[in-house]
């Protein structure tokens, strides 16, 4: 992926997550855990190398200039796993309010995947569970968008739909166009 001016929203929202966190947190839950936690985090790693929206992280050029998303490595401190040992379903949502206060440096890393297993006492799932935090800076995607790279991260085979790309040009003139 090459360099590419943000959106004007985006770079709003960028903006705005100095003074106001933005992060946003999507939870899944599943039922049962995986035999082998290793692999299951590689693979969604692997799975976020195959995504260039999920490979990308803000550079800022200049403060007159949109920031600009270039191509960035996915990495460890992508998937991160949380030991649950024994914890509840309590737990597990204590320690997701707890992510919170550490918001996304989108300069470093626009998003993160939290594994919280084992997960006793998951509301419909018997036995232990497995719980996925999906934490996205705002600026890299709004709910529908996250949850498409969730679910790609998931195994979804369903391509994330890219965003148009920010349009260039005379303000007047494509305020003219708009009317």
């Amino acid at each position: 992926m090459a360099a590419q001016r943000m959106a004007a929203v985006d770079a709003q929202s960028y903006w705005m997550s100095a003074k106001i966190p933005n992060d946003q947190f999507l939870l899944y839950a599943f039922g049962g855990v995986p035999a082998d936690l290793g692999r299951v985090v590689e693979r969604a790693r692997r799975r976020a190398r195959a995504c260039p929206d999920l490979t990308m992280r803000v550079e800022e050029t200049g403060r007159l200039t949109y920031p600009k998303w270039v191509p960035a490595a996915v990495g460890p401190a992508h998937v991160v796993v949380h030991e649950m040992a024994g914890g509840t379903w309590s737990d597990c949502l204590a320690a997701v309010v707890g992510l919170a206060s550490d918001q996304l440096d989108v300069r470093r890393t626009p998003w993160r995947l939290h594994v919280f297993a084992p997960v006793l006492g998951i509301p419909g799932v018997p036995g232990a569970g497995a719980v996925a935090v999906m934490q996205v800076a705002h600026a890299l995607g709004d709910g529908a968008r996250a949850s498409a790279m969730a679910a790609w991260l998931f195994g979804r085979e369903a391509a994330v739909p890219r965003p148009p790309p920010p349009s260039a040009g005379f303000l007047p003139w494509r305020a003219v166009q708009a009317a």
